[in-house]
């Protein structure tokens, strides 16, 4: 029996190559694998918190938005008041100018009233200047006046005693001096009457008048 050598290559260098091939691509599964679901769980973890974050930020927004609308309600009433108490002020405004315009066209007239009483006082204060002249010059002729009736006055009693003695008493009564009555009447005449008011002594002339 001879002897036999069976030689059966594992492949040579095409087989190593093989071999290593087919090892290198079960080591990239497994990393593909891994890196799947290393960025499976990346993405979930991003997402939850993008999401997780867009609630929060939806709700600061909503928040944000419900206290401007807020804001926006009282600022809308406040203009509205504003606006109410700006007519009220219009209003107050345009009555008080027609009271101011009433107001002047009565102080026109009241001048005018007042330049006319001015007018009128300037008149009177002439007129009365000159009745104080006029009667400062009645007093003095009304003095005079009532000196010469006084002096008249004086003058006719004395004519009046003088001549009595020779209307009323005869050359007889002269002699004895007798005593008659007599009286003046109201135009100024001379009377020898037993009533009279006056008497006269014929002897001497004497008389109560």
């Amino acid at each position: 029996m001879g002897f036999q050598y069976n030689y059966r290559p594992d492949g040579g260098f095409k087989g190593r190559v093989k071999s290593t091939l087919k090892k290198d691509s079960g080591t990239r599964k497994k990393i593909f694998a891994f890196g799947v679901v290393f960025l499976a769980i990346f993405i979930f973890y991003g997402v939850n918190t993008s999401v997780t974050g867009f609630v929060t930020y939806q709700k600061t927004i909503e928040s944000e938005l419900n206290k401007t609308q807020i804001a926006l309600a009282g600022a809308q009433t406040e203009r509205d008041e504003c606006n109410t108490n700006l007519f009220n002020t219009i209003k107050e405004s345009d009555a008080c100018n027609e009271k101011l315009k009433n107001t002047d066209m009565s102080l026109v007239n009241c001048e005018g009233k007042r330049d006319e009483l001015q007018k009128y006082s300037d008149e009177l204060n002439v007129f009365y200047t000159q009745c104080q002249s006029d009667k400062s010059g009645f007093e003095t002729k009304y003095n005079d006046v009532v000196k010469e009736m006084e002096k008249n006055e004086e003058d006719f009693n004395r004519l009046v005693r003088n001549v009595v003695q020779g209307i009323c008493c005869s050359f007889n009564d002269v002699q004895t001096g007798v005593v008659k009555n007599w009286d003046i009447t109201t135009d100024k005449h001379i009377v020898c009457i037993i009533d009279g008011a006056f008497t006269i002594n014929c002897g001497n002339g004497e008389t109560n008048f």
